[in-house]
Order: structure tokens, then sequence, then C-alpha cells
């Protein structure tokens, strides 16, 4: 689907500027970066002291994440 290549290729050129202090979300974060997947399964992770400025999470899921200190300036 365009749609999904659009967000893969935005992906792709974005690096958050700071990773979650918690092991588990920064580990979701990187494979979610290095993978084709379109979907970020961000659901009941702790991600504060990340810093996702600028990222398109559009097919993101955070159910019951914290998000808490965590800095969205620009995030889709």
């Amino acid at each position: 689907m365009p749609g999904e290549f659009a967000v893969f290729d935005i992906r792709k050129n974005w690096n958050p500027a700071a990773f979650p202090s918690d092991e588990a979300a920064a580990q979701q974060l990187l494979e979610w970066l290095a993978s084709d997947e379109c979907d970020l399964n961000g659901m009941q992770r702790d991600f504060r002291g990340a810093d996702l400025s600028g990222g398109d999470f559009s097919n993101a899921w955070f159910t019951d994440a914290v998000l808490i200190e965590v800095r969205l300036v620009g995030a889709q």
C-alpha cells in the first residue's frame, strides 16, 4: 500500500534524540526502527526520558503506555 511505504521511508530517516530510560521500551523502539513493520506496539511500555520529537507515530499503539516526561515536539 502506498501509505505504508511513505511511513516506512519517513521512519528510516528519523531517529529519536533520546531513547526511553526503560530498557524494554527502548528495545521495542529500536526493533521498530530496524524493521519493515509500519506499526509500533508501544502498549504498556514506559517511554519516560525519551525525546521522540519529529517522529511519525500515526501507526503506533500507546495504549496504557507511560508518556509522562516524553518530548514530542513536532511529532505526528
